[in-house]
């Protein structure tokens, strides 16, 4: 791994003139974007400053800009819709990222922050990085604006890993991050309920923004037509992939109340998070959740707390059945073994690969971005057949070595977060493990992580988890770690 003293030895020149201009190109940068990168309404034009003052701000305090980032991913599709149809909105999350990123880097120059991240992390993501600059070059042909759009799209989240495993250094850190999550869930999975209630006529009128999200599940996956929710995303899917971590985070919560804020935070945003999943009728979520909540009892068998957590979790599931009664008698038949309701998804990519596996294209692929859903804003709206296909996603940008990168790149990940979790007494596993669950599931579905909030989730949580290994104390004979109980809160 590269210690601070390398990092100077590649940087000879006076730190602090360095942070300083650094933090002052990318104030310049952020204004003059703000400034005159909007050609739409004066609101647009206000907004963008707005965007890029916070981010400014973040480069000075990139720890609370963490969690601005937190907050505003879960949002940032209700101002898009607000917005609508400037693209300009989508660009904010990046810039409060940048922010971020420019401020751990400075202090990182100064010599306030140690660079601790392990190497066998670094290591893929530079081999990811070189293909995507070389899938960029495909012979194919490759356009600039859709490369550009890849590269953004499959890189530019994972260095929150690195914020993450810094944070980390405090003990209380993650406990801090989890209780934000969970917290400043409520009030997201309330809205979803509550636009189910309201309907899909009171959604839409709401905004042309708003219109285009309503989204309806229709006779190919249930008995009749069921409006799906997107709360303050841009999409169905956003919310669906939200709806999976929160739910998985809060039940282990649930066992230690005190990550989730104490007892009746904890319970209000299980059972809140329980209702939208049942509203929201995902049905990957529908899967992958009891998955993920039996892998959680069943990793942690020796651990206590499943006499407190089992009542509050079944009142949750007694409420969502009660409200999502129409959902699940639609829904549920269609999911039964044998329906063939995934057949559309799996059967695809299955041939997909077959076919792929017996061309030219499987050594080099067809180019960066162009099996993403973002590259439509390159392409006049055209959207990639595969651009749901998940592993085969890498294999048709990049050919089999998209595919191989990704696996070597997850499996350090899952390592390193694996570490983190051993790290935790017992008793204060429940958490960990259910994110651990998560990240599993997650990169086993998902291939590329392309859309938020995951791409903001995975990364940041699994530095995090990974980061815990490194803050644990150390026995002085060099043995490995014992597991340690991190507190909510860091000593004053």
């Amino acid at each position: 791994m590269a210690s601070p003293s390398v990092i100077r030895a590649l940087v000879p020149i006076d730190r602090q003139k360095l942070a300083v201009g650094l933090i002052t190109l990318t104030s310049i940068v952020l204004v003059l974007w703000a400034a005159y990168g909007s050609r739409g309404l004066g609101i647009e034009r206000v907004t963008g400053l707005v965007a890029a003052g916070v981010a400014f701000a973040m480069t000075f305090r990139w720890r609370s800009g963490v969690y601005i980032v937190l907050a505003y991913v879960t949002i940032e599709g209700a101002v898009s819709n607000f917005l609508y149809p400037a693209l300009y909105p989508l660009l904010f999350k990046d810039a409060l990222i940048a922010g971020a990123y420019t401020g751990f880097l400075g202090s990182v120059i100064l010599g306030h922050e140690e660079w601790t991240v392990r190497a066998d992390v670094i290591r893929p993501f530079l081999v990811l990085a070189a293909l995507v600059a070389a899938g960029a070059l495909n012979p194919h042909g490759v356009p600039p604006l859709v490369a550009l759009i890849g590269a953004r799209v499959l890189l530019f989240y994972i260095p929150l890993y690195v914020l993450g495993f810094s944070m980390a250094r405090d003990p209380g850190a993650l406990p801090r991050l989890v209780r934000f999550v969970l917290v400043t869930s409520i009030p997201i999975t309330v809205i979803g309920i509550w636009q189910y209630q309201a309907g899909p006529e009171a959604v839409a009128s709401l905004g042309e923004g708003f219109a285009r999200t309503v989204w309806f599940v229709g006779p190919e996956a249930t008995r009749e037509f069921i409006y799906k929710p997107v709360s303050t995303f841009a999409f169905v899917g956003h919310f669906g992939a939200y709806l999976f971590f929160i739910p998985t985070v809060a039940l282990g919560a649930l066992h230690t109340p005190r990550w989730g804020g104490g007892r009746i935070l904890t319970a209000a945003a299980c059972w809140s998070a329980v209702i939208a999943v049942v509203l929201h009728s995902s049905r990957t979520t529908w899967v992958l959740l009891p998955l993920a909540a039996a892998g959680t009892y069943l990793l942690n068998w020796r651990s206590r707390g499943a006499a407190r957590a089992l009542p509050m979790l079944a009142v949750g599931v007694l409420l969502a059945v009660t409200l999502g009664g129409p959902v699940l008698e639609n829904r549920l038949p269609a999911l039964t073994p044998g329906s063939g309701v995934y057949a559309d998804r799996v059967h695809p990519m299955i041939v997909s690969f077959l076919r792929g596996l017996f061309t030219p294209e499987a050594l080099i692929g067809h180019g960066t971005g162009t099996a993403l859903g973002a590259a439509r804003h390159a392409t006049g709206g055209e959207v990639s057949e595969y651009f749901e296909m998940g592993w085969f996603i890498p294999f048709h940008m990049f050919g089999i070595w998209g595919f191989l990168v990704y696996l070597w790149l997850y499996a350090a990940v899952l390592r390193g977060v694996w570490r983190g979790v051993q790290t935790f007494s017992a008793g204060d596993r429940w958490v960990p493990m259910s994110l651990f669950l998560y990240m599993l599931f997650t990169a086993a579905i998902s291939g590329p992580l392309n859309y938020p909030p995951t791409n903001v989730l995975f990364w940041l949580f699994s530095g995090a988890l990974a980061g815990a290994a490194r803050a644990a104390p150390r026995p002085a004979n060099g043995a490995d770690a014992a597991p340690a109980s991190f507190p909510v809160r860091s000593a004053p």
